[in-house]
């Protein structure tokens, strides 16, 4: 039989940290932001809670708390859970680059995908606290997953409509309520990742799952459907905003939350958000890759724009 390949779609308030370096990897870890309670500081007109979840097909779902037959699929509802993803015999991976710098919008379909257009924290001054990747991180994580990866593609880029067609902007990050500044970063921005291998014929694959701060472990072993395994990691607002929404302003207001998981971690009027720029875009049809084509109906609507990051 030939080898069956295994996609993992990431969306929602989600940041990725290569394991070995920032320029390669053959290891991620996806680090998904505790943002089901409203800060104080964050306006409760734009603020809506933020569910952490996993979706497989598996048929060992109901030993593992949290989770729940739904159909086909297991569904389970993540509360300070360290995930990771097991592939037996283990995978001999060499190192993945990357991509460079990100244009302030992508040349064409090819480039639209490279990992530099999910938002690089880097770049913005900002250091992981690696309290984050302890056996048992603060409470300001609100699940993780460690899996190994193959390829990846930026999908899903931010997009406004406009007489009724999807146009990818760039957005420029600045502090709210200030105006822009002339070395201001400013790049298109995904709002989901696809992360891919192949799997050997034969081979086993699990989901390891541990509260934080127990030795306890589930395993979920996962069942291909129409010839794909397929792992939906997700942290999404519970709730789209309407159209002209006053909230839906083309400002990444979620993006704040992500400060939580760095060193010296700014105060929220200090936090760089994305704006829209008005002035530059492209239609999305000519910045969509073929392997995101296939993921549409898992695709952010972006009302609002909720941009992922990375380290």
């Amino acid at each position: 039989m030939s080898p069956i390949p295994l996609r993992i779609v990431l969306h929602g308030l989600i940041a990725l940290t290569p394991a070995n370096g920032a320029d390669s990897a053959n290891h991620m870890t996806a680090l998904l932001v505790a943002a089901q309670t409203r800060p104080a500081e964050v306006d409760e007109r734009c603020f809506d809670p933020h569910m952490p979840m996993l979706e497989v097909r598996s048929d060992q779902c109901t030993s593992v708390p949290g989770c729940h037959l739904d159909g086909l699929k297991c569904h389970c509802s993540l509360s300070r859970q360290d995930l990771s993803l097991l592939v037996d015999p283990p995978l001999d991976l060499g190192p993945l680059a990357l991509g460079d710098e990100p244009h302030i919008l992508p040349f064409d379909q090819s480039e639209a995908g490279s990992f530099s257009y999910v938002a690089n924290l880097k770049r913005l001054g900002q250091t992981l606290d690696p309290r984050f990747l302890a056996t048992v991180p603060p409470d300001a994580l609100a699940a993780r997953m460690t899996f190994p990866v193959e390829s990846v593609k930026a999908c899903a880029l931010a997009v406004r409509l406009d007489e009724g067609s999807r146009n990818v902007h760039p957005l420029g990050f600045r502090l709210l309520g200030f105006l822009e500044a002339t070395d201001d970063i400013t790049q298109a921005l995904a709002q989901q990742v696809l992360a891919g291998l192949t799997i050997p014929d034969q081979a086993t694959v699990q989901i390891k799952v541990r509260d934080f701060g127990s030795i306890e472990e589930h395993l979920l072993t996962l069942q291909p459907e129409d010839g794909v395994y397929e792992i939906d990691l997700s942290n999404m607002r519970m709730t789209d905003m309407g159209v002209d929404d006053p909230c839906d302003d083309g400002i990444g207001r979620d993006f704040g939350f992500f400060y939580e998981l760095v060193q010296n971690k700014p105060g929220w009027p200090d936090r760089k958000l994305p704006h829209v720029k008005y002035t530059h875009w492209k239609s999305a049809l000519d910045l969509d890759p073929n392997e995101c084509k296939e993921i549409r109906d898992h695709a952010p609507s972006s009302r609002p724009i909720c941009p992922m990051a990375s380290f």
